[in-house]
């Protein structure tokens, strides 16, 4: 933390994948709940990736190949995994290997 915001609480907190263990479970439910200080705090994604199926085939690959499971799913399998998480949104990126495809190709 800077000089400047010593001492200043930050509504912005970064973290590793480590963070589900500081996750406590709601009571009664399956949503997990993000609790830091005894209070509920929204949880971002900013780095999830999700596949177009249509799109990858371009690119030869295939959802099957992919390192993650149900990574063509954005419905309601995803939904059900970002609340075992305490996930409240996701940025999505799509396709992580168009990274290293022609710039005509991913146009």
């Amino acid at each position: 933390m800077s000089e400047r915001n010593a001492g200043r609480k930050s509504p912005v907190i970064f973290t590793g994948c480590e963070m589900t263990n500081g996750m406590q479970a709601a009571a009664g439910g399956q949503r997990r709940q993000v609790v830091i200080g005894g209070k509920r705090v929204k949880t971002i994604d900013v780095h999830a990736h999700c596949v177009v199926p249509e799109a990858l085939a371009l690119t030869g690959e295939t959802v099957q190949g992919q390192q993650f499971p149900n990574m063509d799913e954005v419905g309601p399998v995803r939904i059900a995994a970002m609340d075992k998480q305490g996930v409240d949104i996701e940025a999505l990126s799509i396709n992580p290997s168009w990274y290293r495809q022609p710039r005509d190709l991913v146009a």
